[in-house]
């Protein structure tokens, strides 16, 4: 079975009013980014790991968009991911001066760690599986 929410490691989902919640997963060096946008919000999952980085989507949801301006952007780390890989995913933005927010990815009892976000609610999500569905559990940033 498919899991139409799930964002896998180096891809991206536009969440929007048709398709509103996305998820990733199992970040342990990796990076979870939101790119909120007037009217949507890119969800990726960055690759990263050691002193390597894969920001092609990332910089390609940057591009300017007439009439679809970024407002910010939440950064969402693992607890091995490399303080040098996120300098320069803040440098990018600290240049384009996009406001971003960086927090620590949500972790559940059993140490499973993901992301999750709705677009219609601007929800934030951990979600735990259960028999091989996501389940969405509401958490507010800290």
């Amino acid at each position: 079975m498919e899991d139409k929410f799930l964002v896998g490691l180096d891809e991206y989902k536009i969440l929007d009013e048709e398709n509103p919640i996305g998820y990733v997963r199992d970040i342990k060096t990796c990076m979870a980014i939101l790119i909120h946008k007037e009217k949507n919000t890119a969800l990726l999952h960055v690759e990263s790991y050691d002193n390597t980085i894969f920001i092609d989507n990332f910089m390609e949801l940057l591009r300017a968009e007439k009439g679809n301006k970024i407002k910010s952007v939440d950064i969402f780390m693992g607890d091995e991911t490399s303080i040098g890989n996120l300098s320069i995913i803040k440098f990018i933005l600290h240049k384009l001066k996009i406001d971003y927010h960086v927090y620590q990815v949500f972790k559940d009892l059993s140490n499973s760690t993901s992301i999750g976000y709705n677009y219609l609610t601007n929800d934030y999500y951990m979600a735990e599986m259960d028999k091989g569905n996501p389940k969405f559990i509401k958490k507010l940033l800290q």
